[in-house]
């Protein structure tokens, strides 16, 4: 009997589990591909990093070049394309998350290539408090965020998390470009109440005068928006904001 008690409460915290409840789910829709992820087969990879938009790519290379990086953090690693585009062009530390098992265990056959690239199965402010207490980010982490597919959305406990740093700097995915309404975002309605991945969505959480914020400025050919943020990056900014790309491509927003 006491033996059903545990197992019932386990089950009620399992259910309660947002990250467990999404995965349990995630399993059964797609339990093809999540039991062939189990198998040794070769894979085959034909996307594209960063919605193969190749301004992003310059851009981040050019921060990489300009920038004293000392690690790179992603949330939502899915099948690792932009993990293993930030594993090519960086050699310093790189920690990603991942909470559903199939995109879980591709993207860590994908990049075990890589000896510089830990792939966590586990939410993203769990790990970022982790990564943090342990004192692995360094003196200047390069955040990319991208976990904000499901219902909950850990974009704002990311946050929190993250403007507590001394320096960072923060790119998040599927954002809300203001002006270029052919970039497109993500949206999430709870209740009825729909919030945009937008600035209005994250400027309780991070908005002061240390964060400089950039944008794309241009359109042919790109689906996806995101934003480009500087949280006190220091004299290399200066720098950046030389840069041919980055003047010809980007805006810059104050908040």
């Amino acid at each position: 009997m006491l033996y059903i008690t545990g197992m019932f409460s386990q089950l009620k915290k399992f259910i309660k589990s947002h990250d467990a409840l999404f995965a349990f789910l995630f399993f059964f829709r797609n339990i093809g591909a999540e039991m062939r992820s189990f198998l040794p087969i070769p894979r085959t990879y034909n996307d594209e990093p960063l919605h193969a938009d190749i301004a992003w790519q310059g851009l981040v290379k050019n921060i990489l070049k300009i920038f004293p990086v000392t690690s790179i953090v992603e949330t939502g690693t899915c099948r690792g394309t932009t993990t293993d585009f930030f594993a090519s062009n960086f050699s310093g530390s790189i920690f990603t998350c991942e909470i559903m098992g199939l995109y879980y265990r591709e993207s860590r056959h994908r990049l075990k290539k890589y000896p510089h690239v830990r792939v966590f199965k586990e939410s993203s402010p769990r790990m970022l408090v982790r990564l943090k207490g342990r004192g692995l980010y360094g003196d200047l982490p390069l955040f990319f965020l991208d976990a904000h597919w499901y219902n909950y959305w850990p974009l704002i406990d990311e946050l929190q998390i993250i403007k507590a740093l001394p320096r960072a700097i923060i790119m998040i995915d599927d954002f809300k470009v203001p002006g270029h309404p052919e970039f497109g975002y993500d949206s999430q309605d709870v209740g009825g109440k729909v919030s945009e991945n937008s600035l209005e969505f994250i400027s309780n959480t991070l908005s002061s005068k240390d964060d400089v914020v950039f944008f794309p400025a241009y359109s042919a050919g790109i689906s996806r928006g995101y934003v480009v943020i500087f949280h006190n990056a220091g004299e290399a900014l200066s720098r950046l904001k030389n840069d041919a790309l980055l003047s010809a491509h980007y805006t810059e927003h104050r908040w």
